[in-house]
Parts: structure tokens; C-alpha cells; sequence
């Protein structure tokens, strides 16, 4: 995790190992809005593997904001 993702969502890289995906984006304990198998309307390609999608974050104090979060396919050899 970057410094200003750590100041923005209020965590310490250390403290999210592990945990969910959906502990900072989407809402209600259930799959991080904008993401699923499928790709969701809110997400552009902005490259070949990368998509952009529109959603809201959480900050470790709970309260949410809207935020754009980048998503790159990783290929592991």
C-alpha cells in the first residue's frame, strides 16, 4: 500500500494483510461495489489487463467516499 492510500483509508499496510477486499470498497460486508465476475458498468478500460471502476472506499474509521479504484490483471508464472 502507497503512503497516500495508507492516509486516505486511515490503515497500515500490516493491518490489511489478509483481509477482504471489501474491509475498503463496497458496502454492507458484501462484494466491493463495482466488482464481480462480470465487468460492471461503472468500469473503462484504461489499458490492456487495466479497468477503472467507480466506487466507494472506506476509511478505517468507517465513514465512506467516493473514490476510482484502478484493477490490473497480474499474471503469476
Amino acid at each position: 500500500m502507497n503512503p497516500a492510500a495508507s492516509e486516505m483509508l486511515g490503515f497500515k499496510a500490516r493491518e490489511l494483510v489478509g483481509r477482504p477486499l471489501n474491509l475498503l470498497c463496497g458496502m454492507d460486508g458484501e462484494r466491493p461495489a463495482g466488482f464481480s465476475d462480470e465487468r460492471p458498468d461503472s468500469a473503462r478500460s484504461i489499458g490492456p489487463g487495466d479497468v477503472m471502476v467507480e466506487t466507494r472506499c472506506r476509511h478505517k474509521d468507517g465513514s465512506t467516499f467516493p473514490c476510482s479504484v484502478r484493477i490490473s490483471r497480474l499474471t503469476v508464472e
